[in-house]
């Protein structure tokens, strides 16, 4: 069995800012780089084989931080792990994207299998799910025990959870916990199939603010 521990970058001036990022980057906060140190310190005595982590610069920070409490596991950077792109929307506020595209804006995060990617030249959910889907199946075949963490984003962790539970559509991609930075979500793969242990765990960020 293989174990997968995946996680969100920790929190961004952009995140504070309410900025859509894709794959545009900004740094990660004082307290984006806490709760990664944080997460860090939860998975210190798992023997992973690697950090799987988007090449996106928030999340590629997240997992050196991360793998600075883990014996410095290696770290592999992956292309098909970076955000969503969100064409023209990147780098605008929430309240700047509905000024422009109010009932496109409201599907993405509402009725997400409604969304129209075209007419601000960004990449289609579909294109995502396929490119995401190589990173598993490279994956299965790479590790037949132990344990593995991706370091990405959340939207593409909506998609792996959406092929974890072989959902045939997007409608209700955003059911179930919000998916904040450096929350954990693990998934336990064995022979083929996906059983879903966690969703969007974050007891080590209440448990590191409350001291």
């Amino acid at each position: 069995m293989v174990k997968i521990f995946i996680t969100r970058h920790g929190e961004t001036k952009w995140n504070i800012e309410k900025r859509l990022q894709g794959a545009l980057d900004s740094e990660l906060t004082e307290k984006g780089v806490a709760n990664a140190i944080a997460l860090g310190e939860r998975l210190k005595n798992i023997n992973f084989h690697a950090i799987h982590s988007s090449t996106s610069q928030r999340a590629f920070h997240t997992a050196q931080l991360i793998s600075s409490k883990n014996k410095g596991i290696p770290i592999i950077k992956e292309e098909n792990l970076r955000e969503i792109s969100f064409g023209d929307w990147e780098g605008l506020t929430s309240v700047e994207i509905e000024t422009k595209s109010k009932d496109n804006f409201s599907r993405f995060w509402n009725a997400s299998h409604l969304y129209d990617p075209l007419p601000h030249q960004a990449e289609s959910l579909s294109h995502l799910r396929m490119r995401v889907q190589k990173v598993i199946d490279t994956m299965i075949t790479s590790y037949e025990s132990g344990s593995v963490l991706i370091v990405t984003h959340a939207v593409v962790i909506r998609i792996l959870l959406n092929i974890f539970e072989k959902k045939k559509t997007f409608e209700n991609m955003w059911d179930g916990p919000f998916i904040n930075g450096t929350s954990l979500t693990i998934v336990n793969v064995s022979n083929g199939k996906f059983e879903i242990e966690l969703i969007g765990d974050d007891l080590h960020v209440k448990g590191h603010e409350e001291k």
